[in-house]
């Protein structure tokens, strides 16, 4: 497939460059990573993954009390 366009973006440079060693130790560039992206875009008729707001909670801490709760929060600062 012939590559003729090119795409200029914006990114926070720590997220780039987190993002460039971990795909240094796939065997990727950047640039090959967006395409594979696109290319999956293209495939699933969408965005290839789940996208939702992170899950902060533990399912430990579903059955606590909020004392409980508080008490693990505690602990945590403590340590």
């Amino acid at each position: 497939m012939t590559k003729n366009e090119t795409l200029h973006i914006r990114v926070n440079s720590e997220v780039k460059e987190n993002a460039e060693k971990i795909l240094n130790t796939l065997g990727l560039s950047i640039s090959e990573a967006v395409n594979i992206f696109l290319c999956q875009v293209n495939l699933v008729s969408g965005i290839p993954f789940e996208i939702k707001l992170p899950n902060y909670t533990t399912p430990d801490m579903d059955f606590l009390s909020s004392e409980q709760t508080n008490a693990e929060i505690e602990k945590d600062v403590e340590e």
